[in-house]
């Protein structure tokens, strides 16, 4: 983060988009940003030269199937 603005990268066949949150945009939705397990963005495009940003106004959480839960490993076993 930037002065608390959170960049996420989106990349298809096409090409990059960035998003970018601003901190009461992400405070607002942070839940949402975090826990969902298909993540809807909307807000405004930007295009400057090649570069192309979504300025997140909101996220919705899209409906989707849940993985597996899996169980975490130690693999640490105290000895050094």
């Amino acid at each position: 983060t930037a002065k608390g603005v959170v960049f996420m990268t989106l990349e298809d066949e096409d090409g990059q988009m960035n998003l970018v949150v601003f901190p009461k945009t992400y405070a607002r939705w942070r839940t949402v940003a975090r826990d969902a397990i298909l993540l809807v963005a909307v807000g405004k495009v930007e295009r400057r030269h090649r570069v192309t940003n979504l300025i997140v106004d909101r996220f919705e959480p899209m409906p989707g199937p849940r993985p597996e839960r899996s169980v975490s490993r130690d693999f640490f076993d105290g000895r050094s």
